[in-house]
């Protein structure tokens, strides 16, 4: 191996004239000093250190997200047993050697340099142990013997006070690696792309050097003297048996890092918000970091793969794991550059909160779904509710009308059971569901006329997949969970357990879990859910996909929502705009319904096995006669005479008034009436106003669900 020029680190100026005699008679004197008013001043406390960077892990301990430390440091706090058992045993041989036997200041060591600095006339060697570099990084005197008296005394009270374990992860934690990089593990992640826990003999050995001269021995700005430095540890590392020569041969021939990597933070929105509301230094997530990968190709195939109307419209995710009732998957935005924690928001459910009004019905015995409904127009005072589609289905089973998402149907069950009734079941104690400023419930909370989080939903619908147990879905766990579900999952990777039988996230058991509420009987959520796995599939997805979903739209599509769950998983997909403006394209079953799909098809899959409940009740095949159609729709039977349109008749020219109003003639049918031109609700049951000319579609609608209707030819007078 070719010999390599050592650098020049910065000198360090010998002392003037008497030199001999400080050292012999001042040191020793100044420690003294020291040590005898240490009472008073010289314990060092573990709070005068900087504080460590805050950082968020997944549950396997990589990093989500971080938060630089107040004077602006990447400092990970790091333990002795994150880091590779190499490491520490090169750190030890090259700057410590006697770490387990001194109390703080190796006086054997110091001796030694001492002898060796007298010979040769100046500083040629040290004796700084680890807990003395420690007080080094604290206080950052002027160098200087009674600063040195100082740092050693010290070095004692800290060793005595905490103990070599604390010695050593302090230095792990405060050790300066070059920039603003402090602590193993900030530098493992900075130079290597990879936590310290495995390091290559070479990455370990640069890891001891670095911290000597951080600056001057930076790879990708001084790389011959990294180079020295490195192969310098590797070689003492040789000599006190820590590695053999072959492999110091071979470490010595690896390349040194180029250039500081970047720490992807795959939750970068979730951990800032977690931040400000946790003053932890570490923050230990039930996030899987297979299932937050799933999402970050969701949220590149937003972006990427079509060109969407509206540039500013971002997408967001969460998944529970319906087994351990934890978060396991979270996506903030699909745009980086919202630094929005969007699924906390607030935002209209749109018709998402339908099956939960369903079930409550199949509940309170109100209703089954076989039940025969009324999709017909209805006047509520002075509101005329349509259907998405601006037409109407006319007698139809519950089922179908939940799986159709049919709004007319929706609003008379919540009439008969009472908007507000609904209200306080769904929030069962908390505020999920909120409704606006100085308002009470009402019927439109069935169509999306209030606000709940994507988080808070789609806690819900896992109620449904769990027979009606409500369980609020956790996040964080402690450090202690973490690392025995991180042992558990190296102890099934290291006996070859194959992913398909892995569980979604690993992350824990039910048992891990508060036990979660009633929040529905299981009959009515189970008949829900059982309904769901029937509706209409979006397009390019097969229809027999196991997916019990549904989906939301809300008021000029400001919002596209889909919720759903297939095995042990269930996740909740968001499309909006932060400033809640309208949105191009829809409706969610084209928009959000292919992503929460597309995103279920790739998580790691296993069952939730369910109690067998006997088919009574809202499960029974058939309703009993009292329910075979809902009361709401007795009341709206059609009369004996047809709805029929006199005036205009198909395919004729009609011109309007002035004002562009056209009279419309009719009779038969069962009011209520209104009308519609071009599928829009006309402002009275009279007359349709006309804006241009041209061909247009005019349709005349009752109480019981019957039409008529004419395509007619409109001119102006000229």
């Amino acid at each position: 191996m070719a010999a390599v020029n050592r650098p020049r680190l910065p000198a360090v100026a010998a002392p003037t004239a008497g030199w001999r005699r400080t050292l012999l008679w001042g040191v020793p004197a100044a420690a003294l000093l020291v040590l005898a008013a240490a009472s008073l001043r010289l314990q060092p406390a573990l709070e005068e250190f900087a504080p460590p960077s805050q950082v968020l892990y997944d549950v396997q301990g990589q990093v989500l997200a971080y938060k630089l430390s107040e004077d602006g440091y990447l400092r990970l706090k790091t333990r002795a047993g994150e880091v590779d058992p190499l490491y520490l045993k090169m750190l030890l041989a090259a700057e410590d050697h006697n770490f387990h036997t001194h109390p703080g200041v190796d006086f054997k060591a110091l001796l030694r340099a001492l002898l060796s600095n007298l010979r040769s006339g100046h500083i040629v060697s040290g004796a700084s142990t680890l807990a003395m570099q420690n007080m080094r990084l604290l206080h950052r005197r002027a160098r200087g013997y009674l600063a040195k008296a100082a740092e050693m005394a010290q070095a004692v009270l800290f060793t005595l006070r905490y103990g070599r374990a604390q010695v050593l992860d302090t230095y792990l934690t405060h050790a300066p690696f070059g920039s603003n990089i402090e602590g193993v593990k900030a530098a493992a992640l900075r130079w290597f792309g990879h936590l310290p826990d495995h390091l290559t003999p070479a990455e370990a050995a640069l890891l001891v050097a670095l911290p000597r001269a951080p600056e001057l021995i930076r790879p990708d700005r001084h790389p011959h003297s990294a180079l020295y430095y490195r192969n310098e540890v590797l070689r003492l590392a040789a000599q006190r048996g820590v590695i053999a020569y072959d492999v110091l041969e071979a470490a010595t021939q690896e390349r040194l890092p180029q250039r500081l990597l970047p720490i992807e933070q795959r939750a970068y929105n979730l951990g800032q918000a977690l931040f400000l509301r946790h003053r932890a230094t570490e923050l230990y997530s039930t996030i899987s970091p297979t299932v937050q990968s799933v999402l970050l190709e969701e949220a590149r195939r937003f972006n990427q793969d079509r060109l969407r109307p509206d540039q500013r419209s971002t997408l967001a995710i969460v998944v529970v794991d319906d087994l351990s009732h934890e978060i396991v998957g979270y996506l903030s935005s699909a745009l980086p550059s919202y630094k929005l924690n969007l699924p906390q928001a607030l935002r209209s459910p749109g018709s998402a909160l339908k099956p939960f009004i369903y079930a409550l019905a199949f509940e309170q015995g109100q209703l089954h779904p076989r039940t025969m409904l009324k999709d017909a127009p209805r006047l509520y005072e002075l509101w005329r509710p349509q259907n998405y589609s601006g037409t109407f289905t006319g007698e139809l089973a519950a089922e179908q009308a939940l799986r159709l998402s049919l709004n007319l149907p929706a609003l008379e069950i919540t009439k008969s059971l009472s908007p507000a009734y609904i209200l306080g079941r769904l929030n069962s104690g908390r505020e999920r569901v909120v409704l606006p400023a100085h308002s009470s419930a009402q019927l439109a909370l069935a169509l999306g006329g209030c606000g709940i989080s994507l988080k808070d939903l789609t806690a819900l619908y896992s109620a449904l997949n769990t027979d009606g147990r409500y369980f609020e879905p956790a996040l964080l766990i402690s450090r202690e969970q973490a690392l025995t579900r991180r042992a558990a999952s190296q102890a099934e990777t290291s006996a070859s357990t194959t992913s398909a039988e892995r569980s979604l996230s690993k992350t824990g058991s039910a048992s891990d879990s508060v036990p979660g509420g009633l929040f529905l009987e299981a009959p009515s959520a189970r008949a829900v859910f059982e309904i769901l796995r029937g509706t209409p599939r979006p397009r390019g997805f097969a229809a027999a996909t196991e997916v019990a979903y549904k989906t939301g739209t809300s008021f000029r599509n400001r919002d596209f929502i889909s919720v759903g769950s297939s095995g042990s998983a269930t996740v909740g997909v968001w499309i909006g705009r932060p400033d809640n403006a309208p949105q191009a394209g829809g409706p969610a079953l084209s928009e959000a319904a292919p992503y929460l799909f597309d995103t279920l098809q790739k998580l790691p899959r296993r069952p939730l096995d369910k109690e067998v409940l006997p088919r009574t009740g809202p499960l029974a095949p058939n309703p009993p006669a009292a329910l075979r159609e809902h009361a709401s729709s007795a009341t709206a039977q059609s009369s004996a005479s047809d709805l029929v349109l006199d005036f205009p008749r198909e395919d004729t020219t009609v011109m309007p008034d002035q004002s562009g109003r056209l009279y419309l003639s009719y009779h038969g049918g069962v009011p209520p009436y209104y009308l519609m031109l071009d599928g829009q609700s006309a402002p009275d049951e009279h007359y349709v106003q006309f804006t241009q000319g041209g061909a247009h579609r005019l349709s005349v609608l009752d109480a019981a669900g019957h039409s008529a209707a004419a395509t007619v030819w409109v001119v102006f007078e000229r």
